[in-house]
């Protein structure tokens, strides 16, 4: 049985993983809404049935590594790459570089899926590709859990994203929600 775009909305509203308000995002834009992917990926009986899901739309692809940028993708490529039983690789910011750290390495001949929690520019993922690749693996496909690109992102290989869904994004010089005197929330790592 496959998990369904409505069940990955269903677990995002029900753990709380929805935000609704004014925020100010990294971006600089102002938003309606927040995704927060730690309050569904901090929970197993939600991460779990994803994980699988992403898995199983992989499991063909042959791939020996999942790699998963800090920190949502982090969590979701170690469930991955449990079920699909291959190495895990963490990738993170050092002084503002996507880096592999903790003596990860990645092999030249490694077949690599890249796992996310939320796509929005698609930077991060399209950062941790040009990574693999620079070490000569081979990025098989990627894998991500919700997509907010509203399909504006290609990645040149195969994507797969479990749900989309978004919150109306403003410049933040014509705003309605500052207009309107709604407070702002600036989210900023994890701290709202």
């Amino acid at each position: 049985m496959s998990l369904s775009a409505e069940k990955v909305i269903e677990m995002f509203e029900a753990s709380g993983g929805f935000l609704r308000g004014h925020f100010a995002l990294t971006s600089g834009a102002h938003s309606s809404g927040y995704v927060q992917s730690s309050q569904i990926l901090g929970r197993p009986e939600y991460t779990e049935p994803i994980a699988a899901e992403l898995a199983l739309r992989f499991r063909g692809e042959g791939a020996t590594c999942v790699v998963g940028p800090a920190l949502g993708g982090a969590i979701l490529a170690y469930a991955v790459g449990r079920l699909l039983g291959v190495r895990v690789v963490y990738a993170e910011r050092i002084q503002g570089i996507l880096s592999l750290a903790r003596g990860y390495q990645i092999a030249s001949d490694d077949r690599v899926l890249i796992v996310e929690d939320v796509l929005i520019t698609g930077r991060t993922i399209e950062e941790t590709i040009e990574m693999v690749r620079l070490t000569g693996a081979t990025v098989v496909a990627v894998g991500v859990m919700l997509d907010r690109s509203r399909g504006a992102v290609s990645f040149g290989v195969r994507s797969e994203y479990l749900a989309a869904y978004n919150f109306e994004v403003y410049p933040p010089d014509d705003c309605p929600l500052c207009r309107a005197s709604v407070p702002i929330r600036r989210p900023r790592y994890g701290r709202l």
